[in-house]
């Protein structure tokens, strides 16, 4: 942590003259500091760059003194001054006190970083269901012999099996067991459910009732079609659009697998999860905790941005399964040849999304883990080759899934290509397939993915405007369609750029980025998550992997640079069977980039135009206008405030600080007057062309006053504008007309 301080002379005059009258040299703590109450705007949109800054401080009459050469280095020395001129005295804040323990008041804003655990933060914040909670009276599991509901009564009939006390014992335990489980944690089970569809795959009764109190009352395509092969240890690779199950495709194995393990191996790693982010990686922890909370299974996640004394302590227990990203994870094990050790008798590796792990800043770390879990052992050693010998360890079962993964891929594989072929390809996933050593001589190949590589229910469209008039077309979006909206960009800049401006126009908006401290990413992911009406401005960290419920648009403000990423992007909504929107937002200088993704997916006729209200349109311009205007303002007087923290302590500085204060002062009034005059038109709704306020019975929408008094199926803020879905409007023949790329 850092505490920056800031010195305003109190005289620029010459400090020779008689009315100063010096004291001795004192100690700079020793001076009257006051604390600075700064804006909030100067961190708007910048949560995560002043990580440490603990307090701002100034001190008045205060003379510098330098001592020494400046080839030696010179020492500052401080003097306080005392001038005769009558000054009026303004009202100083007290000294600010970094160092002292924070009021009582205070505390529950801040978690100790060597006791923190996401986990119980989770659970307490968890949201109880609109669901009976189970209790010993209703309590309707799964037995483990017959997979048959077990409720308390039925003893006698269980007992008429051969091992009916055995049975019986085990599962009134089962029942006490998961009823205290369930009052711990705040669980609760429906008990109306019906799982039976999951019974050809003869799961264990743990993972069935995890199943059932998710309300997973069917498995998807790609688990229907993958779980008979990896339940009976065949290696899969999946390619399937996202959110459509891929987790437990490989996950229920894994599980199931631990449960069947005798206690003596409980406290054994059995599977390696690799992903490209730390937010998939918690995500799928997440996942497979909640599916195998009736069972005894350790999970952990190895991810940069986290302390990484935690993270070895958490190894120290040995965890059953690690899911993790490349870089950290190899980090974490290179240090440790007993690490190493374990993972070389893994039973399981995993790799999700597995061609974003190999793009630049994956592959290298990648490359040196699949190089311990290789089978053969040949490290190469000034052209000597090293043999290990690998009979005593155990055979390891491999999953690759993906949203994209090459059409040539399943050739490829059965032609086993030698690897002299792919060694002039690094970085590819023929490459990765080679390296991987699947146990089977053939891997099964499951691709569910549709043939317009988006799923069914989503909806593509775009808008073709400037580049200058994106966030107006933006906001448009957000304000005329209600709902949890992403917003994807290419670059950070962007998106510190973009947050403050929708911020002033009331908009809630976060902020997902690689650059941001990663308990800053995961708290805006969970505000997120809790409002149906908020926005995220990310990049394309969130574009893969993660599952964020009820993500109804995706909005490319920046066209991406490839069809798969669009791809990826867009399967951020339109998850589970619901319906989403992909809107682009393509300026003239993206047609190029426009065209290659159309002819990457085959879009022969383009994406269908998305229909626009002009008259909106024109009455949210002068919105837009003030807040970039407040926008740039405060990013002049921010540049200011950062330039004042990083001063240097000569003359020239000190007469540069007080031309700036009065500038400041100006500054600020103007954004004070723009901010007020934005905040009067924020209050009003917005009135569109054609409409009249005064005579409500004379302009373009005749039934305007019955819409005024039927405010329930309007949209609060645009006036006279019914309640609609992007989607209804993109259906409406009216609207969804296709127009063709082609010249």
């Amino acid at each position: 942590t850092s505490k920056k301080r800031k010195l305003h002379k109190a005289d620029t005059g010459n400090s020779t003259k008689k009315k100063h009258k010096r004291n001795e040299l004192i100690d700079v703590n020793d001076l009257e500091w006051s604390e600075v109450t700064y804006p909030e705007s100067v961190f708007l949109g910048g949560e995560d760059d002043f990580g440490g800054f603990l307090c701002l401080e100034e001190i008045d009459n205060v003379d510098v003194e330098y001592e020494g050469t400046a080839s030696q280095g010179n020492t500052v020395r401080f003097k306080k001054t005392i001038t005769n001129k009558a000054t009026t005295k303004k009202k100083k804040n007290p000294p600010a006190k970094p160092h002292e323990p924070l009021p009582t008041e205070e505390l529950p804003k801040y978690y100790d970083l060597d006791t923190f655990d996401e986990q119980l933060l989770s659970n307490s914040q968890h949201q109880y269901r609109d669901v009976a909670p189970v209790s010993f009276s209703d309590v309707n599991l799964v037995s483990e012999e017959d997979g048959e509901s077990f409720q308390p009564g039925n003893e006698n009939k269980i007992g008429e099996n051969s091992k009916s006390e055995e049975i019986e014992k085990t599962s009134v335990l089962e029942i006490k067991n998961v009823e205290n489980k369930n009052l711990n944690d705040g669980e609760y089970i429906d008990t109306h459910i019906d799982i039976s569809a999951w019974k050809e795959f003869n799961l264990s009764s743990s993972i069935l009732n995890g199943l059932k109190s998710l309300k997973f009352e069917r498995p998807t395509p790609i688990q229907e079609r993958t779980l008979h092969a990896g339940l009976n240890g065949r290696d899969v690779i999946g390619k399937a659009e996202t959110g459509s199950g891929k987790t437990l495709a490989f996950g229920i194995p894994i599980l199931e697998y631990i449960i069947k393990q005798k206690k003596d191996s409980e406290k054994q790693l059995a599977a390696l999860i690799l992903t490209p982010t730390r937010e998939l990686a918690m995500q799928i922890k997440n996942h497979l905790e909640s599916v195998g909370k009736f069972a005894t299974n350790n999970i952990m996640t190895i991810v940069g941005g986290m302390a990484i004394q935690k993270q070895r302590r958490l190894l120290e227990k040995n965890p059953n399964i690690i899911v993790g990203t490349p870089g950290r994870l190899w980090e974490l094990l290179s240090e440790n040849d007993e690490y190493l050790n374990a993972i070389s008798h893994i039973r399981f590796l995993v790799l999700d999304e597995a061609d974003r792990m190999l793009e630049a800043g994956h592959f290298k770390e990648l490359n040196y883990i699949l190089s311990r879990l290789s089978r053969n052992k040949n490290e190469r050693d000034d052209n000597k080759i090293i043999l290990d010998d690998t009979k005593d360890l155990p055979p390891r079962q491999t999953f690759i899934f993906s949203a994209t993964l090459d059409k040539n891929l399943k050739n490829e594989l059965k032609l086993k290509k030698v690897h002299n072929e792919v060694s002039n390809s690094q970085g590819t996933i023929a490459e990765l397939m080679n390296r991987i050593e699947f146990r089977d001589s053939n891997p099964l190949y499951v691709d569910i993915t549709p043939k317009g590589s988006v799923v069914e229910t989503l909806q593509e469209s775009k808008i073709d405007c400037l580049i200058g008039e994106k966030d107006l077309y933006m906001y448009y979006f957000i304000t005329r369609y209600p709902g949890r909206t992403l917003v994807f960009v290419n670059s950070i800049d962007a998106i510190r750029r973009l947050i403050p401006i929708m911020r002033l126009l009331n908009i809630e908006v976060f902020g997902l980025h690689a650059q941001m401290q990663q308990r800053q990413r995961l708290k805006n992911l969970d505000r997120f998550k809790q409002n149906p009406n908020a926005v995220m401005v990310a990049s394309d960290v969130a574009a893969r992997g993660l599952d964020i419920p009820l993500v109804e648009h995706v909005i490319h403000y920046q066209l991406p640079r490839s069809g798969d990423i669009y791809v990826h992007r867009s399967g951020r909504t339109a998850r589970a069977h619901n319906e989403g929107v992909s809107l682009i937002l393509c300026s003239p200088e993206e047609s190029i980039l426009y065209r290659k993704i159309c002819q990457e997916l085959k879009k022969t006729d383009g994406i269908a135009n998305f229909p626009i209200n002009r008259g909106i349109i024109n009455a949210m311009k002068q919105r837009i206008d003030f807040a970039r205007q407040i926008d740039q303002e405060e990013h002049k007087l921010q540049k200011a405030f950062a330039d004042d923290l990083d001063v240097d302590l000569d003359d020239s500085p000190f007469k540069k600080i007080n031309k700036g204060r009065n500038n400041n002062d100006s500054a600020k009034y103007k954004i004070q007057t723009l901010r007020l005059q934005l905040k009067e038109l924020l209050s009003q709704p917005l009135v569109p062309r054609g409409i009249s306020t005064k005579y409500l019975t004379s302009g373009i929408v005749r039934d305007l006053a019955d819409r005024l008094l039927d405010s329930s199926s309007c949209n609060s803020k645009i006036l006279g504008v019914q309640k609609s879905k992007a989607t209804e409007d993109l259906k409406s023949k009216k609207y969804y007309k296709k127009t063709s790329f082609k010249k």
